[in-house]
This record gives structure tokens, C-alpha cells and sequence, in this order.
């Protein structure tokens, strides 16, 4: 392993902790192209690409004071000062990890790209001082199955989390850490995230808005949202959100993954949540089509066990922690799923894989 100095980034100083080289030039081609990008003065608009979880990629375009602005609001509500060393874990093929690029040079930080893998902490010193990281759900599974890497972690002094929901399960694992956790709110629309959940310390169960954030529902209760900062219009999205004043919101489930099974809408969010403190592989809910309910709930886990004991200890589960309607009729139990570049589960290639 090595460091090695990378580029000053507009008074930001990168550096880069290398553990193979195919790495460092597939990872470093890409940001490297961003950052001679931002550098250049006379390019004042930025294309990002959606992650397609939901629906087919697309291209949105914001302007360089848009992606300033979004900056300096992240180092107000995070507390981020010049020369603070921040971590990127993440792969520069979309917003947040463009955006960390974007805060390090706007507030003139220390970055260290590391690996964007399952436990991107693993080769890291335990002594080393971090003050803000971002990580996906992915991710912290393998970053708190390794001791020397949960030292490393719970040092961090501020994390937020982003690009998929977190379970029960790790909401309660990392409320016992002492430093700040945040769960985000946000899409590529936004310019990442727009709302934050406190995890640690002491959780609590709303999103709470960004300084001129704005939002309300349409008549799905799916949310919508008004960044006066970034002076955007009205960005309707597919999220079912309970509204809690006009300043916080408690995410319930994507309307683009309900499930209606015999005319009864079931959202694999709240199943998921309701599983994951027994289920202890990585799994998600879902609907396949059905000739008499025209859906079905479907269970689909990650796991090499595959014993008729095992598929029965997980009815006995559905069972008594779910209700009738809500119980999966199916298991399908794979050796992997399939991620996208973001390390997001896409469920829909993984649910055709059942197929294969």
C-alpha cells in the first residue's frame, strides 16, 4: 500500500490510499476527469446521470454556482472547516461522490480516496483522525463485521449515509456508536441530500429539512420538494412520506416498489423493516406476477444456506412477525444479487435472475 499525492484540488488537498492499481486507474480516471472539469473556470454547467434504481437513467444539468451553493450549505449544518480531512469511499460515477469533490474544493478540505468497496476502512490506520465520510448501507455491513475497521469508524466524527434505506436492524447497531450518524435524505435531483435522520446519538425517527428546503405530498403521499437555495422548481418524487409539520417527514416506502396482491397494496419497505432483526443475511421484498392474486409477495435473500430446515425456520418467521397479507408466498434464496455502479441492490436484475 501507498499514498500518494494527487492533485491541489483549488486549495483542497487530495490524496489517495492505494491497495491494487487497476483500482487507481479505473477509480482515479474517473474523478480525475471531474476534477480538470470544475478547475476549468469557463465551464459553468455539470451533467450527472440519475443511478437508474427506479426507471431508466437520465441526465440533469445544474450550474457551478448550484453545486457551490449545495457545498457551502453541507459545511454549515455539518460543521466542516478548511483543512479538515474527509473520506471518499465512493465511486465518482454519480452525485455523491461528484459532490464530496465539489465540498472539499468549495471549503478548501483534506480528501483521502480510498477504495469503494464492501469495507473501503479495512487497510486504514486506526489512529487516523477523520472528520466527515459518507457511506452506503452496503458498505457499513462489512465495515462493523471487522473489528479493526469498526475502531476506524466509530473515530469518524461525522457519517452520513445515503442511496438506500437502512434497516431496523443497523439503525439499532449504529445508534450504540458515540459519534454523530446521519441517515440522508436526497437524489441526484437535489444535488444529494435535502433531509437528515439522526442515528447516533440518540436516533430519531423523522427527517429533518436543510436550511430553504421546502416540501409537501401530492394525493399518493408521495413527496415533493422546492430547493429555494439552488432555486429549483417543484421536483415530484416517489417517495410515500408522512408529513410532520412543514420542517420534517417519516419515510414509509417507494410507490414504485408497493405491491398490490388481490387488490391489497403491500409495501416491501415496512415487511423489510419487520425482518430485519431476525433475518440475518441480506434479503429484500418483492412482487412477481401472479395468476390469481396478479401479484405475489415474494422473499429473496442473499445466502449459500439453502437446507429445507432453514426455509422452515423462515415461514415460522413470517408467520409470527408479519401479517397474513404480508407473508411471502415464495423464497428464493441466491448466491448474489445484482448491484449498479452505486453499490444500490437493483432489485428488478436481481428479481430476473429468479427466472434464469
Amino acid at each position: 500500500m501507498q499514498i500518494i499525492d494527487f492533485y491541489n484540488f483549488s486549495n483542497a488537498e487530495i490524496r489517495v490510499w492505494l491497495r491494487r492499481e487497476p483500482f487507481a486507474e479505473e477509480y482515479m480516471l474517473e474523478y480525475s476527469a471531474f476534477i480538470n472539469k470544475w478547475l476549468d473556470k469557463n465551464v459553468q454547467s455539470f451533467v450527472f446521470e440519475t443511478s437508474g434504481t427506479t426507471g431508466k437513467p437520465k441526465e440533469i444539468t445544474f450550474t457551478r454556482e448550484q453545486l457551490a451553493n449545495s457545498a457551502k450549505r453541507s459545511a454549515d449544518v455539518f460543521n466542516l472547516k478548511e483543512g479538515d480531512l474527509t473520506l471518499l469511499p465512493l465511486p465518482a460515477t454519480y452525485v455523491a461522490g461528484r459532490m464530496m469533490m465539489v465540498r472539499a474544493a468549495i471549503n478548501k478540505q483534506r480528501v483521502l480516496f480510498v477504495q469503494p468497496d464492501a469495507n473501503p476502512l479495512k487497510d486504514l490506520p486506526e489512529e487516523i483522525k477523520i472528520s466527515f465520510a459518507p457511506f452506503v448501507p452496503y458498505q457499513l455491513e462489512g465495515i462493523l463485521s471487522d473489528p479493526h475497521s469498526t475502531a476506524v469508524f466509530e473515530k469518524i466524527h461525522t457519517v452520513i449515509i445515503g442511496g438506500a434505506p437502512l434497516s431496523e436492524d443497523m439503525t439499532e447497531r449504529l445508534s450504540l456508536f458515540k459519534n454523530n450518524i446521519f441517515a440522508t435524505f436526497g437524489m441526484t435531483e437535489t444535488l444529494t441530500h435535502i433531509a437528515l435522520r439522526r442515528i447516533a446519538p440518540e436516533t430519531q425517527s423523522l427527517y429533518t429539512l436543510l436550511p430553504q428546503v421546502k416540501i409537501g405530498v401530492n394525493n399518493d403521499n408521495c413527496l415533493k420538494i422546492k430547493d429555494e437555495l439552488l432555486d429549483t422548481p417543484w421536483i415530484q418524487t416517489n417517495d410515500i412520506v408522512e408529513l410532520s409539520g412543514n420542517q420534517a417527514f417519516n419515510w414509509i416506502a417507494r410507490k414504485d416498489n408497493v405491491i398490490n396482491s388481490g387488490g391489497i397494496k403491500v409495501f416491501p419497505e415496512i415487511i423489510e423493516s419487520a425482518l430485519s432483526k431476525k433475518v440475518l443475511f441480506p434479503f429484500f421484498i418483492a412482487g412477481i406476477k401472479d395468476k390469481k392474486l396478479g401479484e405475489k409477495v415474494v422473499f429473496i435473500g442473499k445466502t449459500d444456506n439453502v437446507s429445507r430446515a432453514y426455509l422452515d425456520a423462515l415461514q415460522k418467521i413470517f408467520s409470527t412477525s408479519l401479517k397474513k397479507y404480508e407473508q411471502p408466498k415464495e423464497v428464493f434464496l441466491l448466491k448474489e444479487f445484482v448491484y449498479n455502479a452505486n453499490k444500490k441492490v437493483d432489485r428488478k436484475a436481481t428479481i430476473e435472475l429468479i427466472g434464469q
